[in-house]
């Protein structure tokens, strides 16, 4: 069984770790990186090449969105899920508008 690599950005380290553990746990699942902004992720994902990155949209030195859209011009495979807890409008539709709509 193929393992689904994980990587992991937010600016909270309880978060961070948080989703770390509890993903850890599951089989088919590997946490292979973790990120405190939107520049670290870019670069993991340049190196680490993971399945899934699982994004912050406030995040210090670079935003998520900005991540998300770096990173989909230069990986378009990874699949990106956006994790926050603000209801802006803006960040969903920007969030929407460089992502892929058939993985909503």
């Amino acid at each position: 069984m193929k393992r689904i690599s994980i990587v992991i950005a937010d600016d909270q380290m309880l978060t961070r770790e948080g989703l770390r553990t509890i993903l850890d746990l599951e089989d088919d699942l590997e946490v292979i990186g973790v990120a405190r902004n939107g520049e670290e992720v870019c670069d993991m994902v340049e190196t680490l090449r993971p399945d899934l990155v699982l994004l912050d949209i406030r995040m210090p030195i670079m935003d998520g969105i900005s991540a998300l859209k770096r990173i989909k011009q230069s990986h378009p495979d990874v699949f990106i899920l956006i994790l926050t807890t603000f209801i802006e409008t803006d960040y969903i539709v920007e969030g929407l508008a460089n992502g892929r709509a058939d993985t909503c």
